[in-house]
């Protein structure tokens, strides 16, 4: 952190001490105009600054409404961020962050989702308090690359322990790190968990392995969702094919992603399935 980020974050607590939400605003604002990146906002000014108000509300010189304030200001600050970054084109890889269950303390799990999304991640952030039994059921479906965890209180480690340990025994079981006050070294025996504190870190280290979807990928993805709208619809791959025109071994090409598809015989096939071109590409994004 440099002197003119320090500058920055002294003003931000300073103003969230106080209450004042236009004064926080304006700290933001002149952060943007510096060009500080969301990373750097996120992490040297806002972060060290939520955990000073957490710590004055434990030494007694703020009260629980004041530290209330101070999170609902910093959220919507967040929200406005969110708004002013433009995300990196998605690269198909897809997180699943979460606070444990009996935690609600989300703005660090806020971060690490927001950082994921601006660097091009699908992101399905779950917010406070999810029930353990939830979660495992939410990624067992969504089968996600990576499950991020935030805890901040010790009554939530033991569930936070069953819900790994129950989504360490799907057959295609993520990658899973966790973070927050409550997680120590000791933490990650026999779990094969990552411990990561720092929004950034977790941010950084997930981007190392980063490879943008393949063109044989993306295809298999366009013919696995023909194929679900197909069978929806009870049609069958000869139907299909008279319907939109083309032959039907192009069809059952298209359908196993052995086949480039061009804009007009995605949109051929897409009103022989009775959706929107654009929703179906929707509906195969969502998959990425």
């Amino acid at each position: 952190m440099n002197h003119e980020t320090q500058g920055l974050q002294k003003r931000y607590l300073e103003t969230l001490v106080q209450g004042n939400a236009d004064a926080c605003s304006k700290v933001i604002s002149d952060a943007l105009e510096k060009g500080l990146s969301l990373a750097h906002i996120y992490c040297d000014v806002i972060a060290p600054s939520q955990a000073k108000m957490g710590a004055l509300w434990l030494d007694g010189e703020i009260n629980i409404a004041q530290e209330h304030l101070a999170t609902m200001i910093t959220l919507q600050e967040m929200a406005r961020l969110r708004s002013v970054f433009e995300p990196k084109k998605l690269h198909g890889l897809q997180a699943v962050v979460a606070v444990a269950e009996k935690d609600l303390h989300v703005i660090g799990a806020q971060m690490v989702a927001d950082l994921l999304y601006i660097n091009g991640w699908k992101v399905d952030f779950l917010g406070a308090n999810v029930p353990s039994r939830d979660l495992v059921d939410f990624v067992r479906k969504k089968e996600p690359h990576v499950v991020a965890l935030s805890v901040s209180l010790p009554e939530s480690v033991p569930l936070v322990k069953k819900a790994i340990i129950q989504m360490r025994k799907f057959d295609d079981s993520p990658r899973i790190i966790v973070g927050g006050l409550a997680i120590d070294p000791n933490f990650v025996e026999d779990l094969d968990v990552e411990v990561i504190q720092s929004a950034q870190q977790i941010v950084e280290t997930l981007n190392q392995n980063v490879q943008p979807i393949s063109l044989g990928d993306y295809l298999k993805k366009i013919g696995k969702q023909i194929q679900f709208l197909r069978k929806k619809n009870k049609q069958s791959q000869q139907e299909l094919a008279n319907a939109c025109g083309l032959d039907r071994t192009y069809i059952s090409a298209v359908e196993h992603g052995k086949q480039n598809i061009t804009i007009g015989a995605l949109h051929k096939i897409s009103g022989a399935l009775d959706i929107p071109i654009n929703e179906f590409l929707n509906k195969v994004h969502n998959t990425l």
